[in-house]
């Protein structure tokens, strides 16, 4: 039997409370790690739902071992399809009255899934947030840890209902990560199923998040936040987050997930809502020009071009841009300076260090 047609099911029982959805793809040296945390949490009437997405690693033998250890745990080999797809398949056989997301390469803390659980519960919400640790991993496994992804202080503890949840969410005033967020199962798949087709089989380099957390919050009808730190979240060197940082082709790469994504959003949000779409994603793009220090004039040039075209599906799109960058002196500023600044070669020997290395060690482009 072809390994993309094998799963293991575990056992089937009564339908637990919450479904652990994991995608993953070669994480090997972090698997363990994460499925304990998944399968050690205080709530013990959970399951577990990994979808290994073609992994060329370890990965399929360290599922296969848990599997047969735990019934809770239920495990899909397919063949390299991407997060979106792989996320779809794991909600598409899950059980549970709750859903969560969580990376291979990250881990809960013990008691996260019931602490949302009982506020998802008190409350009657359909979606519950909860804070995170960021570790980032850098070289020579130097440590930094900060907050990050953490809900507004001001929603803690309050319900927020449509149709101001689906503003808030558009217009970005939620974080757009998943694995931060317990989300009742028919809005999860309410969500998935809203998302076409060709787009779910797309690579989205790490931002499928992006598109996600938006059609999520448009088919919720009730948030609460919470400010329990509940996920481990860590960038290692070979993470997406990490190595989008280092190349240009990826620069370029990861701006075409994020344009299609608002290709598709376009598509799916009410239209009374699109100037604030179009703002959401222009301050993403905006953030991204703080990378052009690291490339030469005509990629930054390039970049940029990419961006204009970016927003030309659409001619409202397109006028919103135009309008947003000569309609702010301080973001017009922001793209003049990130075009035409180049930092010496001394003041970033780290950065340059860090690059040699990649180029001599990593994987290559």
């Amino acid at each position: 039997m072809n390994l993309s047609d094998r799963a293991l099911p575990g056992k089937r029982g009564r339908e637990p409370v919450v479904s652990i959805l994991i995608p993953v793809y070669n994480a090997a040296p972090h698997l363990r790690r994460c499925l304990d945390s998944a399968l050690g949490q205080t709530l013990r009437d959970i399951e577990v739902v990994c979808v290994d997405d073609g992994s060329t690693d370890g990965s399929p033998a360290i599922l296969a071992e848990y599997a047969a250890r735990d019934p809770r745990l239920r495990v899909i080999f397919q063949k390299n399809n991407g997060t979106l797809h792989a996320r779809s398949e794991a909600a598409r056989i899950a059980l549970g009255e709750y859903f969560l997301c969580l990376d291979a390469d990250d881990c809960f803390r013990p008691s996260i899934v019931e602490q949302a659980v009982s506020v998802a519960r008190r409350l009657g919400v359909d979606v519950v947030e909860f804070s995170a640790s960021i570790r980032c991993h850098g070289i020579f496994q130097r440590r930094r840890r900060w907050r990050w992804g953490s809900p507004n202080l001001g929603r803690m503890g309050k319900i927020l209902e449509q149709p101001a949840l689906a503003l808030e969410a558009v217009a970005g005033r939620i974080s757009s990560l998943l694995w931060n967020k317990l989300v009742r199962r028919e809005i999860f798949l309410a969500a998935d199923g809203s998302i076409p087709p060709e787009v779910r089989i797309k690579n989205f380099l790490g931002h499928e998040d992006e598109l996600f957390y938006i059609l999520i919050f448009l088919h919720a009808r009730s948030y609460t936040a919470i400010p329990a730190i509940g996920c481990d979240y860590t960038i290692w060197p070979t993470s997406i987050s990490w190595q989008l940082q280092a190349f240009f082709p990826k620069h370029l790469a990861t701006l075409d997930t994020l344009f299609l994504a608002l290709r598709t959003l376009h598509q799916i949000v009410p239209p009374s809502l699109h100037p604030h779409l179009f703002d959401h994603y222009a301050r993403i793009v905006f953030d991204y020009t703080d990378q052009w220090e690291r490339f030469t004039p005509a990629q930054r040039l390039l970049a940029w071009q990419w961006i204009v075209d970016g927003f030309h599906f659409s001619s409202a799109a397109h006028a919103f841009l135009v309008g947003r960058i000569f309609g702010s002196k301080k973001i017009l500023r922001q793209i003049t300076a990130n075009l035409l600044r180049r930092r010496p070669l001394s003041l970033f020997p780290g950065e340059w260090a860090r690059n040699l290395l990649r180029f001599l060690f990593g994987k290559k482009d």
